[in-house]
């Protein structure tokens, strides 16, 4: 007869039956959860948790209205209950549901709030990450509105004075819009820092490795979004860096992970840009660099001459059936290559593009 504990195990099989996305049985024990915590547990701090639960299954149903009602309530219990972690909590998952509305100028004080009243550090850097998402897909949404021109652009490079046709995708963003990807950039930058700090002083032990490897997984969707704010910022060289921190994160946590022994020093720093040049130049070859961030497909062409390397960057805006995985794959094996080879560009034309 201890309500107590078997509210607080009903959450957790609601948890669980969530996480194994049957999520009626989930919802049926979180309901349970929150009578019996009603019933015997009436603290401000556990209704807001139980209401909290609720409102993350009915999200996961996908059922907006529901779930916003219940992360009402469980708001109210928190300020009730000067309960400062949980409104923290509750705020954070309000933005997200204003996310998925696309309601981006109402999601970024929620998150803003987080920040306000959080001192974790993972937290705070999951605020970070979604706010600086906020402010890129609100910038995303406004630059929609713009007049398009052609969809393949090229932008030249300060390395070297190359004759290479510039045809921007949209016109010059005003800065209402870019101070959007402004912020948003600053904030993802936030997050790529507290990831790296940790990074550079995990040092010899597994549970290290696996902090860094899950650190890593979630927030590789904030190296993305950076670069697709840097891009717009035409900031782009800058992007070229991020795109190969990512990928050096990646594939040195991979690595490590499946070698599966301790960590005597820590992991290689990416490159920056001078490194990136100073090594294609090095090798006396043409480099093109990819990077899919789930917007858009970027590219980098980095070509060495006698003294210089002239970087150039382009853009690939996907269409809806290009995110198809196949459909993915096809464009990028044949029909880049296609685009790439038939455009002329003179400073290329000593290459064998086969």
């Amino acid at each position: 007869r201890d309500y107590v504990s078997l509210g607080w195990a009903h959450g957790n099989m609601g948890n669980a039956y969530l996480g194994l996305y049957q999520r009626d049985k989930g919802l049926y024990h979180l309901e349970k959860a929150l009578d019996l915590t009603v019933e015997h547990e009436p603290t401000p701090q556990a209704i807001g948790r139980a209401y909290n639960n609720l409102g993350t299954a009915y999200q996961a149903l996908n059922e907006l209205d529901k779930a916003e009602e219940k992360y009402d309530l469980a708001l109210s219990q928190s300020i009730y209950g000067n309960d400062l972690p949980g409104q923290a909590r509750v705020y954070g998952n309000i933005g997200n549901v204003l996310m998925l509305r696309k309601d981006y100028d109402r999601a970024v004080p929620h998150y803003t709030e987080v920040l306000r009243l959080s001192r974790d550090r993972s937290t705070v850097s999951t605020a970070f990450h979604n706010r600086g998402c906020s402010y890129y897909e609100w910038a995303e949404s406004k630059k929609a509105t713009l007049p398009q021109k052609g969809g393949f652009s090229l932008h030249g490079s300060e390395f070297e004075n190359c004759e290479v046709e510039h045809q921007p995708s949209f016109k010059s963003l005003p800065n209402s819009i870019l101070k959007y990807y402004q912020l948003g950039r600053q904030d993802l930058e936030q997050v790529i820092k507290y990831h790296e700090e940790t990074f550079e002083n995990i040092k010899g032990s597994s549970k290290g490795l696996t902090l860094s490897v899950s650190l890593f997984e979630t927030n590789s969707r904030t190296f993305h979004r950076l670069q697709d704010c840097l891009v717009n910022l035409g900031e782009w060289e800058k992007a070229l860096v991020v795109a190969e921190q990512s990928r050096t994160r990646t594939l040195g946590e991979l690595l490590v992970k499946r070698k599966n022994s301790k960590i005597d020093r820590p992991l290689t720093a990416p490159l920056n840009l001078q490194s990136i040049t100073d090594i294609v130049q090095s090798q006396h070859s043409v480099v093109v660099y990819l990077s899919y961030t789930g917007a858009r497909l970027l590219g980098w062409v980095l070509a060495p001459t006698s003294d210089k390397v002239s970087v150039d960057m382009f853009e690939v805006p996907l269409e809806d059936d290009q995110f198809d995985g196949k459909s993915f794959d096809y464009h990028l094996r044949y029909s880049l290559t296609e685009e790439l080879v038939e455009r002329s560009f003179e400073m290329y034309r000593t290459v064998d593009y086969k």
